[in-house]
Order: structure tokens, then C-alpha cells, then sequence
């Protein structure tokens, strides 16, 4: 029906105080197609939340994995388990985005630097890896899991052989940053 045809109609019976069927179907489908705008309208707004929402990474807490940029820096603290020390833990961006690290350590048995060949990153949890240096031969390395909270880094550390689970020795350490 054309649109001027039935608004021509309901001004004519209107003027005549007549509610015909045409002017009912009319104001029902006005206000049929009234509300499907409006549950069209707030389904885009809710769609658009949901996806900013992921997008700013409101998430986060829900333990999602990180590039560990944000923990970027030098932190220094001590070690303890099969003796004490120190230990400095090195964090570096690396141009692809990533993060790697170092750590240097003392040790009663002699200092090391090493390189961690493992590092990760699942929200305020790190896991790392590298060769133990003061006995090449034996194919050790050592473990560390941790927990970052704000400028500061706990955790364990453990020393086994390459690729098994059995500890040979263990203990934690705790750093803050510089």
C-alpha cells in the first residue's frame, strides 16, 4: 500500500473519529517496526561493549597470557635453598615484541651469568629456564616459577637435569625492581 494512500486514509477517518481496521493495522506495524529498531539499536550497542571490552583487555584478570613487556627492567633480591646469595634478574624487550632475559647470581660454590632459554608469561605468573653454569658436564638446568606482584618477584627454583622432572636441589628467591 502506498504510504500516502493509507495516511490520506487515516486522516479521513481520524477527522471522522473512526478507528477503522486500517488505522489499527497501522499503529501496530508502527510500533511492531518501532520496537525492532530499538532491540536492533540496543543489540548493536551491546555487541559493540562486548567488543571494546575484549579489545581494552578487561580480561585480563581471567589469566590471560602476556608478552611479559610490562615487567621489563632489573631486579635484584637473594636466593636461598642448598645455601644463600644474591640474584638479579635481567628483563629485556626484544625487537619482535617478545621479552628475554638474564640472570646473575652468587653462589658459594662461585658467581654465574646466564641466559634463560625459557621464558614465559600467563598474567602475574612466570615461568623460566636456563643451563646451570657451574657444571657443564652434568647437563643440568634450573627452573623458576614465580609470581610477580607490582615491582616485586617471588618464587621457587629448582635444579635437575635437562628435560626431567626429578630436583636435584631447590629453594626460593625473591627480587624487587631497580
Amino acid at each position: 500500500m502506498d504510504g500516502r494512500l493509507s495516511s490520506c486514509t487515516t486522516s479521513i477517518y481520524k477527522d471522522a473519529g473512526y478507528q477503522t481496521p486500517v488505522n489499527i493495522l497501522l499503529r501496530t506495524e508502527l510500533k511492531y517496526k518501532g520496537s525492532q529498531t530499538m532491540r536492533k539499536q540496543h543489540v548493536s550497542w551491546l555487541l559493540v561493549f562486548v567488543l571494546l571490552s575484549v579489545r581494552s583487555g578487561l580480561g585480563r584478570e581471567s589469566g590471560q597470557s602476556t608478552n611479559g613487556e610490562q615487567y621489563v627492567g632489573t631486579y635484584s633480591g637473594t636466593w636461598d635453598g642448598a645455601g644463600t646469595g644474591n640474584f638479579e634478574l635481567t628483563l629485556e624487550k626484544v625487537k619482535d615484541g617478545g621479552v628475554t632475559g638474564k640472570v646473575a647470581v652468587t653462589t658459594d660454590g662461585g658467581n654465574y651469568t646466564a641466559d634463560l632459554k625459557a621464558l614465559s608469561f600467563d598474567d602475574k605468573k612466570m615461568n623460566a629456564k636456563y643451563d646451570f653454569p657451574l657444571d657443564p658436564s652434568a647437563g643440568s638446568e634450573v627452573v623458576l616459577v614465580a609470581t610477580i606482584d607490582g615491582t616485586t618477584i617471588k618464587g621457587t627454583w629448582s635444579l635437575r637435569p635437562k628435560g626431567q622432572e626429578t630436583e636435584g636441589a631447590k629453594g626460593t628467591w625473591t627480587v624487587t625492581k631497580k
